[in-house]
């Protein structure tokens, strides 16, 4: 699966909007991901990659997960990811 970066709000230190990375068979093959933003997107990885479709998971469009950082002004950078099965 691939995953990318469509919106930074604040800085991250890790991710820049268009950056991407790929998932297979449970391992980050390319590309690099920080552990928050892989922790955020986990649940919805496995099952993407265990053949559940976005509407299985109530997404309705494309499937996005933001990491937990609430960005500024409380944290430095909230970064939106979004997956592509």
């Amino acid at each position: 699966m691939r995953v990318r970066v469509v919106e930074v709000r604040g800085r991250c230190p890790v991710h820049r909007p268009g950056d991407e990375f790929r998932i297979e068979g449970g391992f980050v093959v390319e590309g690099r991901v920080c552990l928050h933003a892989l922790l955020a997107m986990a649940a919805v990885a496995w099952a993407l990659g265990h053949g559940h479709s976005p509407g299985d998971l109530g997404f309705s469009g494309p499937v996005r997960v933001r990491c937990p950082d609430p960005g500024p002004p409380l944290g430095s950078g909230s970064v939106t990811f979004e997956l592509e099965p």
